[in-house]
């Protein structure tokens, strides 16, 4: 280290150290980890990763305490959200579990539409006739029914809505505490541009209007890929998924070290260099590594430097003069003149008094 720069690359390197990479992210699960990992190794403050519950995938907390939350998603392609189906046999109709859900809703709007798709109906009928939408199967019976009616054991039809902001509502429509949406490969979204309260559109981040797809769909209950000999259910949804075809970057990605830095100040923390984060790292590497005693000089003298400097800040170059402009104003001040002269005439009256010369009176009359 010969200079203020290597220094500060140094203190740079130990914090990506620090960052958790991508060796965890291997899940959406494993993304909010990985997430909330690096927001703490550059001094962020988080909740934690939120898990099976109500609340946002990620909370931030900032400089002044104040909690946002961030839905974490590993993929542009990942589910973004769900509304439950059924199919009636007696009518040969779907219907929507929840319309009055945002995805829901969108869904019992097309219904019309998909009701006259004739072949997808008759593809649903069959599966209910074979049995697989009302009880579980073992996944060889659904692929030796398939093999032999040539019929699809797994429907589906989706349907697009360019421009839209249905994802971001869903997530609304659900109570979470989420203002934004980090989406891997994508960046950091608001999820309504009219409730921005970190104010990130100003630094290029982008409201989550997509491309969407609505996936009507029957589909194994659950996440897990069906094999030969498992137990599985069949059952009716409609998931969302974005349409990554024109679906633009955003212009923060919390994944990016560069914009971590960016964000952490928009959350009111300290500038990246300076305060407690740059001291700690600093004291750690002290402890961990061997230094030279070359550079313990260097790093004596940059702290030197910044300490004069945040001095200077206060006191400027010259604390004499500094001092003088300070009592000059000071004695310009009508108040303050007022009030030291008070205190002079008290001091004289008790001397005359004590030496019983003259009345105070007189020193009433002297003018100041």
């Amino acid at each position: 280290m010969t200079n203020e720069r290597l220094l500060r690359e140094f203190v740079r390197a130990k914090l990506i150290e620090r960052m958790s990479g991508a060796e965890i992210a291997g899940s959406g699960s494993g993304y909010e980890k990985k997430l909330v990992a690096d927001l703490e190794a550059v001094g962020i403050r988080t909740a934690g990763v939120a898990g099976f519950t109500a609340a946002a995938d990620v909370t931030v907390i900032t400089a002044w305490g104040k909690a946002y939350g961030i839905e974490a998603k590993i993929s542009a392609t990942a589910d973004m959200g769900s509304a439950g189906m059924r199919y009636d046999p007696e009518k040969g109709k779907l219907s929507v579990s929840n319309r009055n859900s945002p995805i829901g809703a969108e869904v019992h709007k097309r219904l019309r539409a998909i009701h006259s798709d004739r072949e997808f109906m008759d593809a649903i009928r069959a599966i209910y006739d074979a049995g697989f939408l009302q009880k579980s199967a073992p996944a060889s019976d659904m692929v030796a029914w398939r093999e032999s009616t040539g019929l699809p054991s797994q429907p589906g039809r989706s349907y697009s809505i360019p421009g839209s902001d249905l994802i971001a509502r869903h997530y609304q429509a659900k109570g979470e505490t989420a203002e934004y949406i980090q989406i891997k490969g994508k960046g950091l979204y608001v999820m309504d541009p009219a409730v921005d309260p970190l104010e990130l559109m100003d630094i290029g981040v982008k409201p989550l209007i997509a491309p969407i797809s609505i996936s009507v769909k029957v589909a194994q209950k659950g996440s897990s890929t069906p094999k030969p000999g498992n137990v599985s259910k069949l059952s009716m949804s409609a998931k969302a998924k974005i349409m990554t075809k024109g679906f633009k970057n955003s212009g923060l990605d919390l994944d990016n070290f560069s914009d971590l830095l960016v964000f952490k100040d928009a959350l009111g923390y300290n500038e990246f260099f300076e305060g407690n984060l740059m001291n700690s790292v600093i004291r750690k590497a002290l402890l961990q590594e061997e230094l030279t005693k070359t550079d313990k000089r260097e790093i004596e003298r940059i702290a030197r430097k910044q300490a004069k400097k945040e001095i200077d800040k206060v006191v400027g170059n010259d604390l004499a003069k500094t001092i003088q402009k300070e009592v000059e104003k000071t004695l310009k001040n009508k108040a303050t003149k007022k009030e030291m002269g008070d205190i002079t005439k008290a001091i004289v009256k008790k001397l005359y008094k004590q030496l019983a010369v003259t009345s105070p009176q007189v020193i009433d009359r002297i003018k100041v």
